[in-house]
């Protein structure tokens, strides 16, 4: 950073109560005026580092009592008593001590001229009663270059660059304030910030070195079992990054990025670690959870920019970033953080173009939703490839048993344990085999079969009633589905022991890239619901069990009602950011013509049942005696029971 000339600071004493108030200009510019005006008024502001800064409500204080101090009738002592802060630990319920507290300050403070600014570290704290109360409801907007530029030329009389301006927004504000402390010259608060960011890279590289002598321990990306096709682009990848640093291929014939998604567990961050091996470059892992961890938007756009550039400064190298669903995506409704959201996906956007050079980095994203991230960070050039990392099969989870075993049970069959573990990801299967490790240990003895056995989810024996009763579930899915949508069913199972888990059956399907039209939805939920039909069908009462079942249903419905325009309007009227359950309990109109069609797709479902009974009946007979049926097993189910199905059509029409 340059350094700027040593001038005595003007009205205000302390850069962060210049850059806390401009801040607070810019986030209540309304508010301001009310308050000047000298009417009465409750103010509500949440403030992140409330949570995050102890010396946050005596600075925020300070700032508020010099900037609106002495101004009319509002003295510089009525504002200290006028700032009231709550964590969100703290209740605002109306019949709450806090709440009333709240209130009772307000009207017992200045008669008509009472004002109240209430801080708290999130917005859902103010409640619907103190929404009605308040003149203003803000949040306290991150300090952007132009705060800190307009603070020091306040406070110091410096004339900042704008590029100075951003690299200190980026610094928290508790840190800044200990730099630019009162009577420390400003070259010695920056030659202090410099050795901060010199040590701020010391220790990220350091980070990096350790990090970087785990993966080592790793396995290559083809001894690593159960990634699919994740670990088909990391065998590519790794020979086209050893071409492009031989010469051979330009940069622009490398993939830049992949997208995995996957449940918690899969081992997305152990793929990026074992890519990296493969690839014989370092890994530098990040996530935006750390990002947004540094405090508000500078801040965290500046460790976006502090992860990217560090991957710039070791490449070649793989950025592995974590949680990348939660940027958010720009197609959610306008709300009170849109604007922040818009900034960040932006600025990550900006990073993955490498408009200033991205050669040599190869970014990995990580999600367990897909679905919410912004369409245009999948867009080519950037994270293009989509790959989803499912849950191991029964040979993929013996082959991650055996390699967290490191050689230990060599010759013993894990099979019958690979089989009771269905279900599980990677990271509960290297549970598994800790917890035996360590039993084996503690009783100083060599591992057994029993210490693995020993850690298994406990199982609970499934009733013959009960198991009827899921075979049944089940057939109803896979016939109904069959008959009305045509399904191609990979595979059905029904329990015979419960884990906690898992499901008590599953019916598989391999779902064809399909048009989701009005039709399609609606036979979609009827399949939903056969399930229940079937129960009530051959038991006279349906369990528990179909809850998921009205759950996915009910969503098909609300997509016909309020999204693709099947309703009686063709107005959008979906949630974008996925809350659509808030919309079905609130819009009293969408949910009575939800109710509507899914008592018309119930009916539906029970008149279908009826008719293919015979066809239930015998498939919930299979699957009560097999347990399990693969893909071939259930063609070769529904093109018998065709057979029988005709031929007894034919004997019909003979005998008539």
């Amino acid at each position: 950073m340059r350094h700027w000339k040593y001038v005595q600071p003007k009205k205000f004493e302390r850069l962060v109560d210049a850059i806390y108030w401009a801040r607070f200009v810019f986030s209540c510019r309304s508010a301001r005026k009310i308050f000047v005006r000298g009417c009465p008024v409750i103010l509500g502001i949440s403030a992140k580092e409330l949570e995050t800064d102890p010396n946050f409500d005596i600075d925020f204080t300070r700032a508020v009592k010099t900037g609106l101090g002495d101004r009319g009738d509002w003295t510089a002592d009525k504002v200290s008593k006028s700032v009231k802060f709550f964590s969100s630990k703290d209740s605002l319920d109306p019949e709450h001590d806090t709440y009333k507290k709240m209130l009772y300050d307000f009207l017992t403070m200045s008669g008509d001229h009472a004002r109240c600014i209430y801080v708290v570290d999130n917005l859902d704290v103010f409640n619907a009663s103190f929404k009605l109360a308040a003149d203003g409801i803000f949040e306290l907007l991150p300090a952007t270059g132009r705060h800190i530029k307009g603070a020091f030329k306040e406070v110091l009389n410096v004339n900042l660059t704008d590029e100075d301006a951003e690299i200190l927004a980026g610094i928290p504000i508790s840190e800044l304030n200990l730099a630019f402390r009162p009577g420390r010259s400003v070259d010695a608060a920056t030659n202090a910030l410099d050795a901060y960011f010199l040590e701020t890279k010391s220790q990220e590289d350091e980070d990096i070195h350790e990090k970087n002598k785990e993966i080592q321990q790793l396995p290559l990306i083809e001894d690593l079992p159960g990634l699919g096709e994740a670990a088909e682009w990391g065998r590519e990848l790794a020979i086209d990054l050893a071409d492009w640093k031989a010469g051979k291929i330009s940069w622009d014939d490398v993939d830049r990025g992949i997208l995995l998604s996957g449940p918690t567990g899969t081992g997305k961050t152990t793929f990026a670690g074992a890519l990296a091996r493969s690839c014989g470059v370092q890994i530098i892992t990040t996530s935006v959870a750390k990002w947004q961890s540094r405090g508000h938007l500078g801040q965290m756009l500046a460790s976006m920019r502090s992860a990217f550039d560090s991957a710039k400064r070791k490449a070649p190298c793989i950025l592995f970033i974590d949680e990348i669903d939660y940027v958010g995506s720009r197609s959610e409704v306008e709300s009170w953080n849109s604007e922040y959201n818009n900034k960040v996906i932006n600025g990550l956007l900006e990073h993955l173009d490498g408009l200033e050079g991205r050669e040599g980095v190869v970014v990995v994203g990580a999600t367990n939703k897909p679905g919410v991230i912004d369409e245009a960070i999948r867009r080519p050039g950037r994270l293009d490839c989509h790959v989803e990392i499912r849950l191991p099969d029964k040979s993929d989870r013996e082959k991650i048993l055996r390699w967290h075993l490191k050689g230990s049970l060599d010759g013993v069959k894990i099979v019958d344990i690979a089989e009771r573990t269905e279900g599980m990801a990677g990271a509960g299967l290297e549970q598994i085999v800790r917890g035996a490790r360590r039993l084996a240990r503690r009783q100083r003895r060599d591992m057994i079969i029993d210490d693995l056995i020993s850690q298994l989810p406990k199982l609970t024996p499934i009733s013959q009633d009960f198991q009827w009763r899921i075979a049944v579930h089940e057939a109803g899915h896979a016939v109904i589905g069959r008959r009305l949508q045509n399904w191609r069913i990979s595979g059905i199972w029904i329990s015979t022991h419960h884990r906690d888990d898992t499901g008590y059956g599953r019916t598989s399907i391999d779902e064809e890239l399909t048009p989701r039209t009005t039709k399609y939805l609606f036979d979609h939920a009827v399949c939903m619901l056969a399930a229940m039909s079937a129960e009530r069908e051959f038991l006279g009462d349906h369990s528990e069990g179909v809850a998921s079942d009205l759950y996915m249903a009910t969503h098909d419905i609300y997509l016909i009602e309020a999204k693709i325009g099947g309703g009686p309007t063709p107005a959008f009227l979906c949630d974008l950011k996925g809350d659509w359950q808030s919309d079905v309990r609130f819009d009293h109109a969408l949910r009575h013509r939800i109710e509507q069609r899914l008592d018309e797709a119930r009916e539906t479902a029970d008149r279908l049942v009826k008719e293919h009974r015979d066809e239930i009946y015998m498939l919930a007979k299979v699957l009560l005696d097999v347990k399990k049926m693969s893909a071939q097993e259930v063609e070769q189910f529904f093109r018998e029971s065709q057979t029988v199905r005709l031929s007894l059509v034919q004997m019909s029409t003979t005998i008539q």
